[in-house]
């Protein structure tokens, strides 16, 4: 992608590589993409998103930032890598093989050929992969959860779908959902009079507009869709798991949860006849966090509930530093309409390795902004805190602002490490306060987020 002066062709001012020597190498501001069809820049702001159409595997939206300027072009690492992984006919290459993954950014968005879009789509991918078409919505006739979306446009599978806004502006990719089905040939989008989308039909040789014909506000989707707990994991009986093992464990289709249109499951974690001390921690795909689920005691049995996104393949993994039997029963999964978002465990708050909090200290932390946690439009949190090394006996209870209530979130043991999970209003300012009766040190990981009504 270059960035031009459009009054003289040369580079644009602000451009990264700005004192390269080489006039080209000024002009370029994002490399490594296969067939950047279309671009849009998100109104109001320099980022610019990329339709890029894969070659057999995945096709990517990215997003690069048009004033960012600094010492090199944005690379998003086609050849080398397609989507998310190494694109095997040119992973041998000279220019594959001095190519690091880190070194490459990551897609905002992709989505296999062979797969649906989104998690719950009705457009099938028999027909292939184009992503064609890219138009982000102000405010027109559409619903008013549709005001500021980025409506994408696939030509091989003739559908365009709609990503919502989240409460930062930016695409929120875990709200797509499908407007046009049987769309004709849909290779360009552009917003016309009113707001409305217009698509250019290669096939037809026409243009379509969309109207919106439906209600304004549909029938509410259920944020959470609770289940008879039905187990999905117990390995006593089998060789006990060993410690610092990861697993992989299918949800999507099992235990209640349907085979698409699950965002996240709520699995109830349990260790049992652990051999050393240590912890679990669940996750859907990629690095494993530092933040903990449960945490493990010799001979003791221990149970949490975490709320875990799944993969785009339906999984979750789990992970023991310590040598333990497992159960894991699921209990509630989360549509992908839902308006709770669960995340990657993200740890904000950890008092060891500082002076142990004293015994009847109040604590006010900050959740909006951090971990995930939008800055506005966040009215709830789901965390997981966990007490460790505690001096006596007491409790933890957390609430979000004035007098403190008497209902207890977790019990204090002298010597013992405890975790629970609890959801949190937050105060106008996006904080919550932490309660402690006795001597301990405090860890607090932010797992899921629940919008403000409306």
């Amino acid at each position: 992608v270059l960035r031009l002066d459009p009054a003289t062709g040369a580079a644009a001012a602000g451009n990264p590589n700005a004192a390269s020597a080489d006039a080209n190498a000024r002009r370029v501001l994002a490399d490594g993409l296969r067939n950047p069809w279309r671009l849009a820049l998100r109104p109001g702001t320099s980022e610019l998103y990329i339709a890029d159409n894969g070659w057999d595997t995945v096709d990517e939206l990215n997003v690069v930032d048009a004033a960012a300027g600094g010492n090199s072009a944005t690379n998003f690492g086609w050849p080398c890598f397609e989507g998310p992984a190494a694109n095997a006919p040119f992973s041998t290459t000279n220019i594959c093989q001095n190519l690091a993954k880190s070194a490459t950014t990551e897609a905002r968005f992709s989505y296999r050929h062979d797969q649906p879009q989104f998690a719950g789509s009705a457009c099938a991918p028999g027909a292939g992969t184009s992503i064609t078409g890219l138009a982000f919505v102000g405010t027109n006739t559409y619903p008013a959860r549709l005001h500021g979306s980025l409506f994408v446009g696939d030509y091989a599978r003739r559908c365009i779908s709609a990503v919502r806004a989240g409460p930062d502006g930016r695409p929120n990719f875990a709200t797509m959902e499908d407007i046009v089905l049987d769309a004709d040939g849909p290779m360009d989008l552009e917003i016309g009079p009113n707001g409305d989308v217009f698509y250019l039909d290669f096939v037809g040789g026409a243009v379509h507009r969309i109207r919106w014909t439906g209600p304004a506000n549909p029938a509410p989707t259920p944020a959470l869709a609770a289940l008879t707990p039905a187990r999905v994991l117990d390995t006593r009986g089998t060789t006990k798991p060993a410690a610092n093992t990861t697993r992989t464990l299918q949800i999507a289709g099992r235990g209640g949860v349907p085979t698409t249109g699950a965002a996240a499951v709520a699995i109830t974690l349990t260790a049992t006849e652990p051999d050393d001390l240590g912890y679990l921690t669940t996750w859907p795909t990629g690095a494993r966090p530092t933040a903990s689920t449960l945490n493990l005691r010799p001979g003791q049995t221990d149970a949490n509930i975490a709320i875990v996104p799944l993969a785009p393949d339906g999984t979750i993994q789990l992970y023991t530093s310590g040598r333990t039997h497992l159960i894991a029963d699921i209990t509630a999964w989360i549509p992908t309409t839902s308006a709770l978002t669960a995340l990657t465990p993200t740890r904000i708050l950890d008092t060891r390795g500082t002076t142990k909090p004293a015994a009847n200290t109040t604590r006010t932390l900050q959740i909006a902004g951090r971990g995930g946690v939008p800055t506005t439009g966040a009215a709830a949190v789901a965390i997981t805190l966990t007490a460790t090394e505690p001096d006596d006996l007491g409790y933890l209870t957390t609430w979000p602002t004035g007098a403190r209530p008497t209902a207890s979130t977790l019990n204090l043991r002298p010597g013992q490490t405890d975790a629970n999970i609890a959801i949190v209003p937050l105060a106008p300012d996006g904080t919550i306060q932490l309660y402690t009766s006795g001597r301990t040190h405090l860890i607090a990981d932010i797992t899921a987020w629940i919008p403000a009504a409306g």
